[in-house]
């Protein structure tokens, strides 16, 4: 799968801090005029999500398409892999698609606090799939990598000494785990903090109480 998924994608949340630039000015006196920035800016965050979101399942249905033929009309070892990857990859969709499926567009009747609210509610929602990014997206995954890697130790080519082989799974298993770690602090840390800091922006410029008309 796309390892760069949408969910914590590091350059999502300079996005988003762009956007609210780009998006707000000195707050007008009309709380009307207030609440339609904000309300774009939600609009535009949701957008964002939702084509990470739909780029991702494109990609992981591609591999459930593999994995389901290969489980269907393969044999020996390749059965059962498939089935952990099958697994695997619905797990992650299943995930995301679970933490977003009560996402649900602004109320066009809503004040200011509320599409307030529902933009540091998008915020947060984001800096807890990035913080749980190791347990939900990458550990299933690895699962069927340790599983790809045993099932090469158990069968050995003839023409392959036993040492070369097991030092070629274990340099390859290396480097997975570490390109593996490397992405799950990269979002659980650097986009992490960078979240949270465009949060803290947006909680900043619209500090201020704004008196309805």
């Amino acid at each position: 799968m796309n390892r760069h998924d949408p969910d914590f994608d590091t350059n999502l949340d300079k996005e988003l801090q762009q956007m609210w630039q780009e998006g707000t000015f000195p707050q007008p006196a009309d709380p009307a005029e207030i609440a339609r920035t904000i309300a774009g800016i939600v609009h535009q965050f949701d957008r964002k999500i939702f084509w990470r979101n739909l780029r991702e399942y494109a990609a992981g249905g591609l591999l459930l398409i593999v994995f389901s033929g290969s489980a269907a009309f393969g044999h020996g070892q390749i059965v059962p892999l498939s089935l952990i990857g099958l697994a695997a990859v619905l797990f992650v969709l299943v995930y995301l698609w679970w933490n977003h499926r009560n996402l649900q567009p602004l109320d066009p009747s809503g004040d200011v606090r509320a599409y307030k609210a529902a933009l540091l509610a998008r915020y947060d929602r984001q800096i807890q799939l990035l913080r749980t990014v190791r347990y939900w997206y990458f550990l299933p995954l690895y699962v069927w990598i340790l599983a790809a890697t045993v099932a090469g130790m158990l069968h050995r080519p003839a023409r392959v000494s036993p040492w070369a082989h097991a030092i070629g799974l274990a340099a390859s298993l290396g480097v997975v785990t570490a390109l593996y770690v490397w992405l799950a602090r990269l979002n659980e840390l650097h986009a992490v903090r960078r979240l949270a800091e465009a949060k803290k922006q947006a909680e900043s410029l619209l500090s201020e109480p704004v008196e309805e008309e």
